[in-house]
């Protein structure tokens, strides 16, 4: 299961509260409308996951805010994520955000499937169906010369015996039961992940984030050396030092090119939103 990173996507979406309010972001091509739109595109898909390796790592909001801290001075990358941080507290803890997560979450919830009928009464519309094809079979014989029909009713009556045997439908019945329970097996366990994922307090769901944030950039070594490697999915930024692409997350990636400063901001920030919230 995917754990959710909301605020490091927060981050990379960069600005302040106020220059939110006061369309700083228009030069990144970003509103406010626009970063909670994306915020909230994450969210649906249950945030970036933070392995070595994601099919979901270039996403719109993780390259819009690469793009647009690129833009920013090194210099004003720390005192811009502070800023940025106190926008998503206020965002996240907004009664929008709320109604938004709790909306996305019931949309994802898996559902239970109804069955029409029961098991008894699928066996016994199985087996008339097939026992009306007998008959149908039967009226075919007639026009048949007398051996064939002879052979083609014995192989019905064989066959009408059997779909009425004890022995028979029990083995259906234990089939299909069977089948049920795998079915609610796997129910129960997408919706288990689904409540991993989404959990019904919003605030748990960010606070999962804050500690993402701070395990994926943990020990981030500056110095790395990144280049650029083709894939079949595009070309992409990652360590020169194979050792390193095989153990360090992707977000190591996003905290070199963001900056030390600016990381450190962030972790700072993560920690006493942690706090607060007294997870």
């Amino acid at each position: 299961m995917k754990t959710s990173s909301l605020i490091l996507l927060s981050v990379l979406v960069t600005g302040s509260a106020a220059g939110l309010r006061q369309g700083a972001l228009s030069p990144l091509g970003l509103t406010e409308a626009v970063a909670r739109e994306l915020m909230l595109e994450e969210v649906r898909n249950g945030g970036t996951d933070t392995r070595v390796l994601s099919a979901r790592w270039h996403t719109r909001l993780v390259n819009k805010g690469r793009e647009g801290y690129q833009k920013l001075p090194v210099a004003q990358r720390a005192a811009a994520t502070t800023g940025l941080f106190a926008w998503a507290k206020a965002f996240t803890g907004s009664p929008a955000f709320k109604t938004a997560y709790t909306g996305i979450r019931a949309e994802q919830k898996p559902t239970q499937r109804e069955y029409a009928l029961t098991i008894e009464q699928e066996i016994k519309k199985e087996v008339d169906e097939q026992l009306a094809g007998h008959e149908q079979m039967k009226q075919a014989a007639a026009s048949m010369p007398a051996k064939d029909r002879e052979n083609m009713l014995a192989s019905l009556k064989q066959a009408q015996a059997q779909l009425r045997s004890p022995e028979y439908l029990q083995a259906v019945r234990a089939g299909k039961v069977e089948e049920r329970a795998q079915e609610q097996a796997s129910l129960d366990k997408v919706t288990k992940e689904w409540q991993e994922t989404f959990p019904a307090e919003p605030g748990v769901f960010v606070a999962r984030a804050l500690r993402t944030l701070l395990e994926g950039t943990a020990g981030v070594d500056y110095s790395a050396k990144l280049v650029t490697v083709v894939g079949e999915g595009g070309d992409m930024l990652w360590f020169a030092d194979l050792s390193y692409r095989e153990a360090k997350p992707w977000m190591w990636v996003e905290a070199i090119l963001a900056g030390k400063e600016a990381v450190d901001a962030a972790r700072s920030a993560a920690e006493a939103w942690l706090a607060e919230l007294g997870r």
